[in-house]
């Protein structure tokens, strides 16, 4: 195992000096390193080789000169903007403007009103030579921006392109203290001033080298980076900068240098990746790809604003996280696994991993791990306690010596152990409870086991009043109450809060309190009630440092520092760097250093990172990046300056996915946004960098962006313009065209109420009609049955008449007869024929049936005195009975006369009627 893993890096930009602890522990270099994120072609889609690397302050991106064209990264996403011809060099100026330049091409990029990146070709036909040349180099110097390749300069200002006559032909040029320096090939250094190259004396010192950087250290000195080594010049002349660092670039060949800070330098190299050294040539950091970086080529080194180092590769684009405190140690070949616990014990590193228990020394240069012999298989816990170092295993447990390992336990699954009293441990097995005590010797051998209680325990705390509180691995939380001497189990009260059955619940001990960490929050256990505790996240582990700082460690890729429930400060840990689930252990090494266990290695953090007055970068708003109008690539719109102009999108592209990129490329953000117009509350924290929103509705919002890294709020305002059928000139012509159907309609209604108003008129005077009709039907009823009823009155009484007269009559002849007979006296006869004289159709029965045939036939003699005003009351009288069909004889009897008298009274009617001979005389008197 000897020779395991060797890494050298400093500990970090603020971890460069050194730490000491209670053994006189030095943190050097070996003990990891930053974490480096790496782009792979499939990632940015583009060709392998970068050439050029630089940040932009303006938009917070980076750039890369590729050989497929600009690429662009804003965090989260990569774009690339090719270009027909290579580009081998890039310079973004102060004012933001990107210049490349490659075979034949030099030129800028300009951002249209879309966001979206335009190359502008600058060359002209004043130096048609130039489509041939290279231009391997930009910088940026007072006078304007310089290119070059390797046969000519050039100068470009607000008056046009001027090119630079060179004595000699030349390397790169370097700004150094404002000061433009250059190599000429196989000679020495120039500077240029005022357009004219100036050697500097001395500096054939250089003739045999090739300068690739020049850096400026201090406003006297600069550092002169060849492919073999590094000089100083102070103004009077050079020297070697560092025997180690000239003897690193003769066999790996340095090619690109930059500053990382004012303290450390980096230098990539043509074969064996990236150094830092510091300014005393001390080489504290090597990166390669045992390491971690991707490629070994180094073509460009840059800085962005947070201090992480980018590199340009032959092969891809790594990013070193610089600005995490955090540095990693890493098991790439994958023997030591897992890291479950660590402890520092007699100047030795001990890990405990899932494959087993490892050792290094710590006074050796490097870190040296070997696997204790005996330890294979899952190691649970490393505590040392009395000064003796305790291993808990999955065997059982082990008292750890050097490298040697014996077992004192053989009860499987050593968990978790806990001091109870002075002299006596507890320890939760797979299966039980296990009481340690010191026998004669010293050591720590197996007491007793607690009887009455048979169950897994992987977390153990202590209370204030002597409870053993114990969670039973998925099985709950108990509070035990033991006899005095830790033997056996007197009472155990399980906790049935619905709070601690979500999911993962840990047992720690918080501020002196029980306390419980669950999914939901931390919540603490106080005089028996369960009681939420005000912070912000839930804990994975809590770590009390000697100044009372509280580490809390949440759920996602961040570590969240607390005091007294107030947010100090977060950073990240990404990539494949994970806690391990259900077993996240953070543990101070020394009073100073904290290491993180993780899935692949370890991590370390000095403790003074928890200061308040720790400088800390100060977080800024997520960025809005781009806004991909889905199915209408035409509309996509790069919000480059984060403008809070609107901008306006067509109807028909309404489906929109909005993009979002974090203000600093080493954090690990999760995103909460707030559409305004279409949602009224923030969404949940997610790791999700974009949102599509499908078919919004014509109007303007406003896209709200938050993280979890910052209290900052983005925003951007847009609108969805109406379909075509609704601007401003379709509702116009629509309100007016409104106007007249309303008109119209107005009309129409108007027309149509005026027809119904007829129309009910109508019906109404229809309906006064039929109702009139129906009176009169009724009253013609009525009529028609009074005269029916007066007709068989009439007829009635007629008839009663006739009788009379017939019974009078006959009565009369009969007494005339008697007369004859000389049966009665003459005086009594002639009473009598005076009486049937007097009751034979007088005056009075005329006047009676008169009465009542002109109740019944009203309108009859009206009618015919009209139409035969010479018609005398006798004449009535017969045409009376003639209408009511009564023949001669009834008539003659009514009359008292001869039926001859009635027959010619009947030819006299007709006569004075002037009736023609064939109309019916009895049917003309009816149809009157």
């Amino acid at each position: 195992m000897k020779n395991f893993i060797s890494i050298s890096i400093l500990f970090g930009l603020h971890l460069v000096s050194t730490i000491v602890n209670a053994q006189n522990f030095n943190v050097s270099s070996k003990f990891g390193s930053p974490e480096i994120r790496n782009y792979k072609t499939t990632e940015y889609s583009a060709f392998k080789q970068n050439w050029g690397i630089a940040h932009s302050v303006q938009t917070g991106k980076i750039f890369s000169a590729n050989s497929k064209g600009l690429l662009e990264y804003d965090g989260t996403n990569w774009r690339i903007h090719p270009l027909s011809k290579y580009i081998r060099s890039l310079c973004v100026a102060k004012d933001g403007i990107i210049y490349t330049g490659g075979l034949g091409s030099f030129g800028k990029w300009k951002i249209n009103e879309k966001g979206e990146r335009i190359y502008e070709n600058l060359l002209n036909d004043k130096y048609p030579f130039l489509n041939k040349e290279t231009i391997w180099n930009i910088i940026e110097i007072e006078e304007g921006i310089l290119f070059q390749s390797f046969a000519y300069v050039f100068l470009l200002t607000d008056k046009g392109i001027e090119q630079i006559e060179t004595p000699v032909n030349i390397r790169f040029f370097c700004l150094a203290n404002d000061r433009p320096m250059v190599q000429g090939i196989n000679g020495g250094l120039y500077e240029l001033k005022n357009t004219k190259m100036i050697k500097i004396p001395g500096s054939d010192i250089l003739k045999e080298l090739a300068v690739v950087s020049i850096l400026a250290l201090d406003p006297q000195k600069i550092l002169i980076v060849t492919n073999k080594g590094a000089f100083i010049y102070d103004g009077v002349g050079f020297q070697e900068f560092s025997q180690k660092i000239s003897n690193f670039g003769i066999k790996y060949q340095f090619n690109k240098a930059c500053l990382i800070n004012e303290n450390l330098m980096a230098l990539g190299t043509i074969s064996n990746g990236i150094i830092i050294a510091d300014k005393a040539g001390n080489i504290t950091t090597h990166l390669n790809k045992s390491s971690g970086l991707q490629d070994n080529t180094v073509l460009a080194l840059s800085v962005d604003q947070s201090g992480n180092l980018w590199a340009g590769l032959d092969d891809g684009i790594s990013m070193i996280n610089l600005s995490s405190p955090i540095r990693y140690f890493q098991d790439r070949q994958g023997i030591i696994g897992s890291v479950y616990d660590a402890v520092i014990y007699n100047n030795r590193l001990y890990i405990g991993s899932n494959h087993g228990l490892y050792v290094s020394d710590i006074d050796r240069p490097e870190l040296d791990f070997e696997l204790i012999n005996g330890t294979q298989g899952q190691v649970w816990t490393l505590d040392i306690f009395e000064n003796e170092l305790l291993c808990g295993h999955n065997e059982g447990t082990f008292r750890i010596e050097g490298k040697k390992a014996t077992q004192i336990s053989n009860y499987t699954g050593g968990w978790v152990m806990k001091k109870i009293s002075p002299k006596l441990l507890i320890q939760g097995t797979y299966t039980k409870l296990i009481v340690f005590e010191k026998d004669k010797a010293g050591h720590w051998y197996v007491r007793n086991e607690i009887a009455g209680f048979a169950d897994p325990v992987k977390q153990i705390e202590q209370d204030n009043q002597g409870y053993i509180w114990v969670n039973r691995d998925y099985r709950g939380i108990s509070k035990l109450k033991l006899d005095a001497d830790y033997r056996t189990l007197i009472k155990e009260t399980k906790f049935e809060n619905p709070f601690l059955k979500e999911g993962n619940t840990q047992l720690l001990k918080f501020k002196d309190k029980i306390c419980f960490n669950t999914n939901l929050g931390l919540f603490s256990h106080e005089n028996g009630k369960v009681l939420k505790l005000p912070v912000e996240y839930r804990a994975n582990r809590i770590l009390k440092t000697e100044r009372d700082y509280h580490l809390i460690v949440k759920n996602t890729n961040d570590l969240i520092f607390y005091k007294d429930n107030k947010r100090l400060g977060s950073f990240s840990y990404l990539g494949k760097n994970r806690l391990i689930y259900g077993f996240e252990n953070i543990k101070k090494l020394t009073d100073e250093l904290t290491i993180i266990c993780l899935e692949n290695g370890f991590g370390l953090v000095k403790t003074d990172y928890l200061r308040p007055d720790f400088r800390q970068q100060k977080a800024t708003a997520p960025k809005i990046a781009f806004i991909e109008v889905i199915d209408f690539p035409e509309y996509n719109f790069y919000n480059e300056n984060q403008s809070e102009i609107p901008f306006h999108i067509p109807y028909r592209a309404n489906n929109l996915n909005f993009h979002f990129a974090p203000d600093n490329f080493s954090k690990s953000l999760n995103y909460s946004y707030k559409l305004d117009g279409l949602q009224t509350k923030w969404s949940s924290f997610s790791t999700a960098s974009s949102k599509t929103f499908f078919a919004l509705s014509p109007g303007t919002y406003t896209l709200f962006l938050r993280s979890n890294n910052s209290t900052e709020i983005s925003h951007l305002t847009f609108t969805i313009l109406p379909p075509w059928y609704w601007n401003i000139y379709s509702q116009l012509g629509y309100f007016l065209a409104l106007i007249a159907i309303a008109f119209l309609l107005y009309q129409i209604h108007h027309r149509n109420l005026r027809k119904h108003k007829l129309s009910l008129e109508k019906i109404h005077q229809e309906q006064v009609e039929k109702k009139q009709q129906k009176i009169i039907k009724l009253e013609n009823e009525k009529l028609q049955e009074t005269v029916i009823r007066k007709s068989e009155e009439l007829a009635n009484s007629t008839m009663m008449l006739v009788k009379k007269n017939e019974v009078l009559t006959n009565l009369k002849d009969e007494i005339l007869k008697r007369v004859k007979e000389k049966t009665l006296e003459k005086k009594e006869i002639n009473d009598i024929v005076k009486f049937i004289d007097r009751n034979i159709s007088t005056k009075t029965d005329w006047k009676v049936f008169e009465t009542n045939f002109n109740q019944v036939h009203e309108t009859f003699l009206k009618k015919l005195t009209d139409l035969h005003p010479n018609l005398s009351h006798g004449d009535l009288k017969l045409a009376a009975y003639l209408r009511m069909n009564l023949s001669s004889k009834e008539i003659a009897q009514l009359l008292n006369i001869t039926l001859r008298s009635v027959e010619l009274k009947r030819y006299r009617l007709r006569k004075k009627m002037d009736l023609p001979g064939d109309i019916n005389l009895n049917d003309y008197m009816i149809k009157i």
